[in-house]
């Protein structure tokens, strides 16, 4: 099937357009590798792509049971790697118009589904299908909102299917652009020639081998190219200016550069530069939403909603780190407020519906041997061993995740696995479902 697949976007690439960014050269790696996937490694790919959306948007990945990562009311579609037309599937490396056409009518049918997102990281694929999609996605605004999240490639195809979005976020690192198409000639006459092979197509029709790889390109034929190149770019640049809101002027101007994140802010090619958690939380929060009834394009992210958004996160840190319930629990106080993304109230109903965690015995230290008390042992009352328990209390209770003065990586695992149990066990008792904002 992938065999097929791959051999068949060969053949739809040679000489068609292609809406590629010319620093992304990939293709030819991303067909070879589809070409050699069977169907048990295909499964495994599209269970990497879900797993990975997961963890990027804080997604519980064994909760999952729609077509797209979903929580929250959001449902994550994945624009990854080479984007190919008439093929069904995303392995991370290569994406579908199919699959996306798939997944959003999935999305837009679920009553669950209050908001769409599209995962993006590309660098652009066929012309063909493409701009087909993303008209259609245009069509279809006002029905339910969506945003294109970029992390952080979003270049020519891709650029394509995320103007069709209501907005578009671009991660701070990340870059948007290359309007633009391409195509290739390959002339492999002289190489022959070196090996003593001439080839001589027979043909009638002036035009019936025009672009053929064992004679060099003609003018006629180039000229034929170029204007399919043409008519394809004026395709693309109407597309933009229109979904953008943008004169076509402006657009074409770009001349299929590409652009970091503030540029093509600043140029109106997307509507704000965040990092893909920073704009769900302003998403679940009901920021810079759209005008539904209009259709307009949503408020672009100002520097204020960017520091609120980075202060509400703090707070929501400092809330979970400081509570009451957190005495005795910091271990799972720190994991629930730096490893989730879960509400400062969640977080509090777990820590309160949790034990306290077992007292870590002091290790007396002498010039020739350590001693570890055990928990039966007498308690130790030297000032070295008052001030190391001291100095464990401050920094579990503080905001330092990372240098927990006895946050073992083994022991990291076991809270998470705690955390997780606690948070089901709640659910199921009380029916509450999990904010994750």
């Amino acid at each position: 099937m992938s065999l097929t697949s791959a051999t068949n976007a060969i053949q739809r690439l040679s000489l068609n357009p292609i809406m590629v960014a010319g620093h992304m050269t990939s293709i030819a790696q991303d067909l070879s590798k589809l070409a050699a996937e069977d169907e048990a490694s295909a499964q495994v790919r599209a269970k990497e792509v879900m797993t990975a959306l997961c963890e990027a948007y804080g997604f519980n990945p064994n909760t999952q049971s729609k077509p797209f990562a979903f929580q929250d009311g959001l449902a994550v579609i994945p624009v990854h790697g080479t984007l190919l037309n008439r093929f069904g599937a995303c392995y991370g490396y290569v994406t579908g118009y199919s699959f996306l056409r798939r997944q959003r009518e999935a999305a837009m049918q679920d009553p669950d589904v209050k908001h769409i997102i599209y995962d993006c990281n590309s660098g652009g694929g066929e012309a063909a299908g493409c701009m087909e999609f993303a008209q259609e996605s245009f069509e279809m605004r006002g029905i339910k909102p969506s945003t294109a999240i970029v992390d952080s490639n979003c270049y020519s195809a891709c650029f394509a299917i995320a103007s069709g979005c209501d907005q578009i976020i671009v991660t701070p690192s990340g870059g948007a652009g290359s309007i633009g198409v391409l195509s290739m000639h390959v002339d492999v006459s002289k190489m022959l020639d070196n090996f003593g092979v001439k080839i001589t197509p027979l043909h009638k029709g002036d035009h019936k081998v025009q672009g053929n790889p064992f004679e060099e390109l003609s003018d006629d034929a180039r000229a034929s190219i170029e204007a399919s190149i043409g008519h394809t770019y004026d395709r693309f640049t109407t597309l933009v200016a229109q979904n953008r809101n943008m004169d076509v002027k402006t657009v074409i101007d770009t001349q299929a550069r590409c652009y970091n994140a503030d540029a093509a802010l600043e140029l109106g090619l997307i509507d704000g530069v965040a990092s893909p958690m920073e704009a769900i939380r302003v998403i679940l929060s009901g920021g810079s939403t759209s005008t539904t009834e209009t259709g307009e394009n949503l408020m672009p992210f100002t520097p204020e909603e960017q520091a609120e958004v980075q202060k509400a996160e703090r707070d929501r840190i400092s809330a979970i780190t400081t509570c009451e319930h957190a005495t005795g629990r910091s271990k799972l106080a720190n994991h629930l407020a730096f490893n989730t993304s879960m509400s400062a109230a969640d977080a509090t109903a777990i820590l309160s519906a949790s034990a306290t965690e077992a007292a870590v015995a002091p290790v007396v230290t002498t010039a020739a041997t350590t001693t570890a008390a055990t928990t039966t042992a007498p308690a130790v009352t030297t000032t070295t061993a008052a001030a190391t328990t001291n100095f464990q209390t401050a920094m579990d209770q503080g905001d330092h995740p990372n240098v927990g003065a006895d946050a073992a990586a083994s022991g990291q695992d076991a809270e998470k696995d705690q955390a997780d149990e606690l948070m089901s066990a709640y659910s199921a008792q009380t029916g509450y479902k999990f904010d994750k904002k």
